[in-house]
C-alpha cells in the first residue's frame, strides 16, 4: 500500500510499501493504469518516494554498501524509464530528496563528511541532465533541512548560532530566517517551514509549525508577491503584502540573470542588469507601480521584479509582453 503520497496533478501518487520479502520499496501509482509500480532501489533493500512532478519522482534509497542516498526514480506511463538514479551526497553517507518542483528543482538534506546535515538544491531538466548538488548552508548553526521548493523559492528549517531551530526561506542565493520577517511582538517563533503554496502569483505562502506564546501551533505565512495587469500600453503592477509606509521598488530587464542588491548580504534579483524604474510607498497593504511601453517596444518580452530594500525581500520574476 502507499504509506505516504504526493498527489499534485490528479493523476499520480508516490510513496512506499513493505514487500513480502521484508524489503521496503518506493511505489508510483498512475491513475491511467490503476496499478502501483515498484520503482526499485539503488541496489539495497530499501527505497521510498516523497514527491513527484511532471519531471520525475524523488526520494531516498539504500545503496549496496548500506548508505541511503537521495534518488531520482524515472518512470512514466506505468513503467520504469530507467533504473533509479543516485543523486549523491554532500560528502557524507546519507542524503534524502524531499521535494521536486514542476520546474525541476529538487531539495532535501545531506550529511557532510564532518557529520552535520545541510539542506541542498539540485536543478534537474531531465533524467539525463542533472545539475550539481548545492549546499544551502545554515542560519548560523550546524544543521539545516529543506522541505519544499517552488519557482526557486525553498523553505525548511535550520539551527541558529544559539542552537534554536528556526524556519527559513531561501531566495536569490540567500537563506533568511522567517522570524526576522515577523513584526515586533508577534508572539511567534516559527520553527519548521514544511510546504509552499504552489499557486502562480501567490509569492511564497509558507505552511509549517512553530510556537505561539508558548503553545505549539501550525502557521501559514504569506510572502512577498507581484501581480501585473496590462491595460493597453500601461502595465499596472502591485507588490504585496506590505506594511503601510514600507518603500518598495520595481525593476525591469529584457532577460533573466542576477543583480546583487546592496546591503542585503548577497541577495540578488533574478534579472540581468536590472533597471529600477519606480519606487512606491505601500498603502492599504500594497505598493503600486505603472510602466508605460516606450515607443517602438510593443511586442517586446520583458521581466519584472519588485523588492523592498529595507526588508531585503524580493518577489518572484514576472514575464510580460509589452503592448
Amino acid at each position: 500500500m502507499l504509506e505516504s503520497i504526493d498527489f499534485p496533478y490528479g493523476g499520480f501518487a508516490v510513496g512506499g510499501s513493505d514487500l513480502a520479502n521484508g524489503e521496503h520499496h518506493a511505489l508510483g501509482w498512475d491513475r491511467s493504469y490503476g496499478t502501483a509500480l515498484d520503482l526499485g532501489t539503488l541496489g539495497g533493500g530499501y527505497s521510498h518516494a516523497f514527491s513527484c512532478s511532471r519531471l520525475g519522482t524523488v526520494g531516498e534509497s539504500e545503496t549496496p554498501s548500506g548508505e541511503r542516498h537521495a534518488t531520482l526514480f524515472p518512470w512514466s506511463g506505468g513503467s520504469l524509464v530507467s533504473p533509479p538514479i543516485d543523486l549523491g551526497t554532500l560528502g557524507g553517507g546519507f542524503s534524502t530528496a524531499r521535494s521536486i518542483s514542476p520546474q525541476g528543482d529538487v531539495v532535501g538534506w545531506s550529511t557532510l563528511a564532518t557529520g552535520e546535515a545541510h539542506a541542498f538544491h539540485i536543478p534537474i531538466s531531465s533524467s539525463s541532465n542533472i545539475g550539481t548538488m548545492t549546499d544551502l548552508g545554515t542560519l548560523g548553526g550546524q544543521n539545516s533541512w529543506a522541505h519544499d521548493v517552488h519557482n526557486e523559492t525553498i523553505v525548511g528549517s535550520s539551527e541558529t548560532a544559539s542552537g534554536a531551530i528556526h524556519a527559513f526561506v531561501w531566495q536569490g542565493n540567500v537563506m533568511t530566517d522567517l522570524n526576522d520577517m515577523l513584526p515586533p511582538g508577534s508572539g511567534w517563533v516559527l520553527e519548521r517551514a514544511t510546504a509552499l503554496d504552489p499557486e502562480p502569483g501567490s509569492g511564497f505562502t509558507v505552511l509549517g509549525t512553530g510556537w505561539f506564546r508558548g503553545a505549539k501551533r501550525g502557521f501559514k505565512a504569506e510572502g512577498f508577491a507581484l501581480s501585473v495587469q496590462q491595460q493597453g500600453s500601461v502595465a499596472e503592477i502591485k507588490a504585496f503584502p506590505l506594511e503601510d509606509g514600507t518603500v518598495a521598488k520595481c525593476a525591469i530587464s529584457r532577460s533573466t540573470g542576477s543583480t546583487v542588491l546592496p546591503g542585503c548580504g548577497g541577495l540578488t534579483l533574478g534579472l540581468h542588469r536590472a533597471y529600477t524604474f519606480a519606487a512606491s510607498t505601500a498603502r492599504a497593504g500594497d505598493a503600486s507601480f505603472d510602466f508605460f511601453t516606450p515607443p517602438g517596444m510593443a511586442g517586446t518580452t520583458v521581466y519584472l521584479q519588485a523588492y523592498a530594500p529595507n526588508l531585503c525581500a524580493v518577489t518572484e520574476v514576472e514575464m510580460i509582453v509589452l503592448q
